[in-house]
């Protein structure tokens, strides 16, 4: 953990690497790792407008670009869950500030991993996917979390929404990856 986090044990003090091995450990305890993924095929990919089977739409033209030679995609959602989200809040409080990073910290690698397995395991045999692209990256809006979320079947696993499109718990994401056919 501590390579991931780019963290440096010989340039801390004794009760900091205790404190660091402690709040990882209890961090990790508190991980409730989940993912859920749809797999839809392209219909148009154009005039910066991304259309999939069933009538879905995303505008976006670094979308589309991302998946001009895909036959398909996958939506993708994944989350930590909750508990994180209240373990930081409550490291604020005390005025724990080393340990809310690093809980924050362990929180976002294991989003980030639990992502990047997904990603790993969505093509089948002779498909290979494109870059992951999330809302928020150049032109693909915010507001698409909503369909994201549908797609993905994001709002099974409890993700929700805010008023301005962020997800919530926190250490969640959603992405999509275009599904191209693997060259011979």
């Amino acid at each position: 953990m501590w390579k991931r986090l780019r963290a440096c044990p010989e340039r801390m003090s004794t009760g900091h690497v205790q404190e660091f091995n402690d709040v990882c450990e209890y961090t990790r305890g508190l991980l409730r790792p989940r993912f859920s993924f749809g797999r839809y095929k392209i219909i148009k990919s154009d005039g910066g407008i991304l259309e999939l089977k069933g009538g879905y739409c995303f505008r976006s033209n670094d979308l589309v670009k991302l998946t001009s030679e895909s036959f398909a995609v996958a939506v993708i959602a994944t989350t930590v869950g909750d508990e994180v989200n209240d373990l930081v809040q409550k490291y604020y409080e005390q005025g724990r500030l080393f340990a809310m990073a690093v809980a924050d910290a362990v929180s976002s690698v294991a989003v980030e991993e639990l992502i990047c397995y997904v990603y790993s395991i969505i093509p089948k045999a002779n498909e290979i996917t494109t870059r992951r692209v999330s809302p928020g990256y150049g032109d693909f809006e915010l507001s698409s979390q909503d369909l994201m979320l549908r797609l993905s079947k994001g709002y099974d696993l409890g993700i929700s929404l805010t008023e301005n499109y962020m997800l919530i718990p926190r250490k969640s994401i959603t992405a999509i990856v275009g599904l191209n056919e693997a060259l011979s």
